[in-house]
């Protein structure tokens, strides 16, 4: 039994892992177009930036709390 838990943690864990790097990516993506949008699109851009940041944010608290399990 301990051992189906430890292995779901481990898949958990990967999928947690996958979603923080494509996160990271997306936060790369999103500070590219705020660093170069025109003047219009500064509040749309600021507003993706927030959503990503807390994609990571969300991400990092899984990753912790498979680790912690």
């Amino acid at each position: 039994m301990t051992l189906n838990i430890q292995l779901m943690n481990n898949s958990e864990f990967d999928y947690w892992k996958r979603q923080y790097l494509n996160a990271l990516e997306e936060l790369e993506v999103a500070t590219n177009h705020f660093d170069f949008c025109e003047q219009p699109y500064v509040g749309v851009a600021i507003l993706e930036l927030s959503r990503i940041e807390r994609k990571v944010s969300q991400c990092l608290e899984m990753i912790r709390a498979c680790q912690n399990t």
